[in-house]
């Protein structure tokens, strides 16, 4: 990894995305996008609500770029019969996973992109996803998404502000952070503080919630911060996916464990290689 170019390159991110954010945030769109199955009506966005989300996510962005800019602090946690190695280390309290994936195939940069920020992107590699919905449009690259996953005999989900910045023509970033948002989920969740992305604990939106979140038939779990920073380069693509959750599972609450399960999602992106292999 060339640290030098990797820290030029996502200045270059935070900056292109924060601006992306301040241009369009505040234009809100009154109705969802075409990934939003509910088929709801959405109300007119508080423009002061829209500059917060995209406050969130240009802060989650840098904070995103300083924690890949040195893996040195990371310890490696080789993947079972694959050559990528997941790392980890502990900041706040809790454990920040990062994977570099390289697909051997230039023409799979657009194609990956859309997988990653289509809402409904993760059923193509991961085995747990049930489905996901845009519960807030605040502009085509500023949204809230609810992810639902399997969890046993119940179900989990998570709330996230997401923002896709388009870099250059060869350069993206998509990032992901929760915040203790108002989805009217049935059940007894004390207030969540983000550890990572300190700007989105005072980001508290109410957002439309599926049924199933509604009676409380999932668990909710928060996504504290995740990236995509996705490189188009001559030969192949490059993805560098960091993450880090609560995974509000009793049973796997210890360090190792949570390293395991966050680690379980982070190999999912490997996946890709074959999804995008080159024809």
């Amino acid at each position: 990894m060339n640290k030098g170019y990797i820290k030029v390159v996502l200045a270059l991110l935070s900056v292109a995305g924060y601006m992306q954010n301040l241009v369009f945030a505040i234009d809100s769109i009154s109705n969802t996008n075409s990934s939003n199955e509910n088929g709801k009506q959405q109300s007119p966005i508080n423009p002061e609500e829209a500059k917060q989300a995209a406050d969130v996510a240009a802060d989650a962005l840098n904070i995103a770029r300083k924690n890949i800019e040195n893996i040195n602090d990371y310890k490696p946690y080789p993947v079972d019969n694959e050559e990528e190695v997941t790392y980890f280390k502990e900041v706040n309290k809790v454990y920040v996973g990062i994977i570099n994936v390289t697909i051997p195939n230039p023409d799979s940069y657009v194609g990956i992109i859309n997988m990653l920020w289509d809402v409904n992107g993760e059923r193509s590699f991961d085995n747990a996803f049930i489905k996901g919905n845009v519960s807030k449009v605040y502009n085509e690259n500023l949204v809230i998404r609810q992810q639902r996953y399997k969890n046993y005999l119940w179900g989990k989900h998570y709330n996230v502000v997401a923002n896709k910045i388009e870099v250059s023509k060869d350069e993206t970033a998509i990032v992901l952070a929760s915040s203790d948002m108002k989805d009217h989920a049935k059940g007894d969740y004390r207030p969540y503080i983000n550890p990572l992305v300190k700007s989105a604990n005072s980001f508290k939106p109410e957002i439309d919630s599926e049924d199933v979140v509604i009676n409380g038939v999932s668990i909710r779990m928060y996504a504290h911060l995740v990236a995509f920073f996705i490189k188009k380069e001559a030969n192949c693509v490059k993805i560098t996916n960091i993450a880090s959750y609560e995974h509000m599972d009793p049973m796997n609450s210890d360090g190792p464990s949570i390293i395991k399960l966050t680690g379980a999602k982070l190999i999912n992106i490997i996946k890709l290689k074959d999804i995008f292999k080159k024809k």
